[in-house]
């Protein structure tokens, strides 16, 4: 910005200036969704809807995604109870 300030400011500019901005590029979860709900649960004794929401606020789904998620994992017996 401070450059683009100073090469206009230095010319007379004339007509319309268009700048194009990109945003900050989001920076992805260290863990998995699964990766998580896996940690979360064996670390702590909290029920799984209430897991479900904590692991959902972090990786910016719905609960009931992550819940669905927990579920699939439970059946394959990749989730411990």
């Amino acid at each position: 910005a401070a450059q683009a300030l100073d090469h206009f400011s230095a010319d007379r500019v004339r007509g319309e200036i268009v700048v194009l901005v990109a945003g900050a590029e989001e920076e992805a979860p260290q863990e998995t969704v699964e990766e998580t709900l896996k940690r979360l649960r064996r670390e702590s004794d909290v029920p799984m809807k209430s897991l479900a929401k904590q692991v959902a606020r972090q990786h910016g789904l719905s609960g009931s995604e992550v819940y669905a998620i927990a579920q699939r994992l439970k059946e394959h017996n990749l989730l411990d109870d």
